[in-house]
Parts: structure tokens; sequence; C-alpha cells
């Protein structure tokens, strides 16, 4: 969350203080080209320092930063561009390296516990998650005044007991706080946009100083809640593999390729649709809400691709399927100038929207799982064999290419749309994911030849070895 809230209103204030689109799209991108670079690291040093170390100094740092980002809102105007542009890009690497850490360590622990359902894991703490933002928010509306103390404590306890289900549901399959990251990046701007714009004080610090306290405030409970160490009580104990090693394996080059993809589909939007919204006269409440909307069909469609990911042999026909929406839905979003459709119809983006969200499920949930099956699979083959605990690898691994993905989008979307307009920028991203569609056809058929001739080889075997005659063996 700490990562995505400003894409509502940060963008405007980035252009009141004299920022450029490219310079607006670099400060949403640095943060995930930190990720890129440090998720990698933590992955490997986990279990040398250990898990629960590891996420709690992160915590303590993504609440601090995220605190001092909003405090930036201070620096006078008269400093100029170039004081509050490095500030922003220093503040967001620190806060990056923090989230790496954190990230890496709950996808490791999430990944090892529950290894035989990881797309359901994957998904399942939207509700638990989601749940606790909405009684957050409605904790902020408490206090804005007291005409909607009434309304914000009904909101308070329907979430609430949305928390208390989720909870249980989460107790029972096992899981609590793995999917955090991914929920709230996903849901951080519409967050971000409703305190802007309901708690209008201070331009835009009270969203950071908000969720940076949030996260000081529930560091106690993750003291008690993670382990100390992951199965692997040394790192002599670590199987073979290495990132050299994974990437040479066609289908996790693959994946992580539609990896990079999708996360660059999710994030181009954070620093251009706001700027595309303005036509509509919207404010940052508005906005935010449609950045929700977002957020609430991935957050309805993921637990069904979860659960059709995890009964599937080979989940490849599932992100071919969200790849190819969601070029449909940038076409629409856009909408693109070769489409000549009505330019200024907000009906048609918010059903873009919605149809993004939902695709994007798709695009991303299977992929984590798919790597980690081949991983597996890698890992018996090996000379060492025994039991897979290369978690913190592949966790790091799977949020370093993610976190590249959302680098170059929101860069590469920002300057697109500033210099071609927002609709040939959609455009473009549509053809991307129109050729990611071509390959992973290509791939799934050749995956299906291959598994083909592997099988019929192995039937022969067999058939040789039932008519060889028992003697001829002695």
């Amino acid at each position: 969350m700490s990562q995505s809230i400003p894409a509502p209103f940060f963008p405007e204030e980035a252009t009141r203080r004299g920022l450029t689109a490219t310079e607006t799209g670099l400060v949403f991108g640095v943060f995930c080209l930190t990720l890129c670079v440090a998720s990698p690291v933590f992955g490997k040093i986990m279990p040398s320092v250990g898990v629960r170390w590891l996420a709690l100094v992160g915590q303590f740092v993504v609440g601090l930063s995220t605190i001092v980002f909003g405090l930036l809102h201070y620096i006078p105007l008269t400093d100029g561009s170039p004081v509050f542009l490095s500030c922003c890009l220093l503040t967001r690497i620190v806060l990056a390296v923090a989230c790496a850490a954190i990230n890496t360590a709950y996808f490791a622990i999430a990944a090892e516990t529950f290894s035989d359902n990881q797309a359901v894991v994957f998904v399942s703490s939207v509700f638990v998650f989601a749940s606790s933002a909405v009684v957050f928010v409605s904790s902020v509306f408490v206090f804005v005044s007291s005409a909607v103390v009434f309304v914000s404590s009904v909101f308070v306890f329907v979430s609430s007991v949305f928390v208390f289900v989720s909870s249980v549901f989460v107790f029972v399959s096992s899981v609590f706080v793995f999917t955090a990251c991914g929920v709230s990046f996903m849901i951080g701007p519409g967050i971000g946009g409703l305190i802007y714009e309901v708690v209008n004080v201070g331009g835009f610090v009270m969203p950071f100083v908000a969720v940076g306290v949030l996260l000081l405030v529930i560091m106690p409970s993750a003291v008690y809640v993670l382990p100390r160490q992951l199965s692997q009580e040394s790192p002599s104990e670590v199987a073979d593999l290495t990132v050299g090693s994974l990437l040479r394996v066609p289908t996790i080059f693959i994946t992580l390729l539609a990896t990079c993809v999708s996360s660059m589909q999710w994030v181009l939007l954070d620093p251009t649709l706001e700027p595309h919204l303005r036509q509509f006269k919207l404010n940052s409440g508005d906005i935010g809400a449609i950045f929700l909307l977002l957020s609430a069909t991935y957050a309805i469609s993921s637990p069904i691709c979860g659960s059709i990911a995890d009964r599937m042999d080979n989940s490849c026909p599932l992100l071919i399927i969200g790849f190819f929406t969601t070029g449909i839905g940038m076409l629409l979003l856009g909408p693109s100038p070769e489409l000549y459709v009505d330019r200024h119809c907000l009906w048609l983006n918010l059903v873009a929207i919605a149809l993004l969200g939902m695709a994007l499920s798709f695009c991303i949930v299977p992929t984590y799982d798919r790597i980690l099956t081949t991983a597996k699979r890698l890992s018996v083959t090996s000379q060492k064999g025994g039991p897979f605990t290369n978690y913190p690898l592949v966790a790091g691994m799977w949020h370093s290419v993610y976190a590249l993905g959302g680098f170059i989008g929101p860069v590469i979307s920002s300057w697109s749309s500033h210099e071609f307009g927002f609709g040939w920028m959609t455009t473009g991203a549509a053809t991307i994911c129109f050729v990611m569609t071509i390959v992973l056809t290509v791939f799934y058929t050749y995956e299906k030849m291959r598994d083909r001739k592997l099988a019929k080889a192995a039937a022969n075997s067999r058939a040789n070895n039932e008519r060889q005659p028992l003697l001829s063996v002695l």
C-alpha cells in the first residue's frame, strides 16, 4: 500500500511542483527498480539472518519512510523541483529496500507452509486485508467530523464482522498475511484517494502518515505470528538451485516473462489514469473509487482463478485467457484511436477498468504457483534431492521480476502518454498483451507435444519391460 497510495493524487501534486510527466513516472518506477535489485538479495540471505528479523526490521523501516514521504509536502516551493524530486527518489528507494525484505519473507513463509495449494494461498488473504482496510478507512471517517460518526461506526462494525469471518477462513486454510503485499498494492490507490479527499489536511501528508502509523501499530502482532526460521536450519541445507539454473528452464523463463508483462500492465495506470480522468471533472475521492473498482474485480476473480489453477496440471491456458482479455480491456480504456469510439465516455472507461481487474487476476495469480511447481520438480531431479527448501530463492526471484515490470510500466507509460496521448499508450500496452498471448499459445502447444512424446516413450518402455523374458535378466 505504501507504494501505490500516491496514484490518485501525486501526479497533480507533482505537476504543481514543476515535475514533468516522465519525472513523475520515475518517482513511481524507482520503487520497483530498487525492489527488483533487492528482492533476490534478501532471498539469498534470508536463511542466514532469519525470516522474522528480516520482516520486522523491514516493516519498521517501511512505516517510518512512508511517514517521511508524506512530510515531503512541507518542502518549500521556492526550493524548486530538483530538491523535491531528489527527496522523493531517495525516500522511495529506502521504502523499496524495506518492502523487498517484507515481501520476500512473507512469500517464503506462506509458500513453505502451504506448498500444496499455492494459487489459493496467493489470494486467500484478499478478504482479510480488504476488510481490515475498510476498518481503517472507516476509522478515518470517524475523526473527520461528528456528522459521519454513526455511519462510520456501522462501517467499522460490518467490516469487523468481515475481518472475523475472513480470519476464520484464513485460520482454517492456515494463512494470514501472505498476499498483503499484492493486495495492498492493488487497493492502495483507492485508499489513498479516499483519505486524501476526505481528510484534506496538509496536502498529501495525511494518506502517508496514516498508513505509516498503521504499519508501526500492527508491528507487535507480527512478533508473535511470524516464525523465527523456515524449515532449513542452516544455509548449508538449502538445495543446490540458483537463479541461473532456474532461468535456464523454459517454463520458468516464459512464466517470469509473463509475470513481468502483467506487472507492467497493472502499474502503467498509476501515473497516467488520474490525468486521463481529469476530463471528467472528478475529485480525488472519485478517482480513488475507480482504482478500487479495479481492485474489487481483481479480488472477486482471484479466488476463482486460484481455485482453477490448483486443479490444473498446466495453468498456461489461464495466462493465455488473461493476457488476451487484458489486451481487450486496454483497447477499450484508451479508447484506442483505431476503434473510432467516443473518447469522452466515462462508462466505457469504467467497463474497461472492471474488465482489466478480472483479466489481470488470470495473468498474475497462476504465475507464482507455476514457477514454484517447476522449481520443485527440478529439485527432485537434482543430485541432492530431498525436501524442497528453496522457497526464499523462488520468492525473491518472482518478486524481483514482478518489480522489474513495475519499474518499466510507469516510466514508459508516463513518457508515451505525454508524447502520443493516453489512447495510443493503452494501444501499445494492448499490443504487448496480444504478443504475449501468441508467445504463451505457442509455448503451451510445445509443452503439450513434449508431454505427449514423453508419455508415449514411457509407455513404450513399460511395454518393452513387460515383454522381456524374466530369465533374461539373470
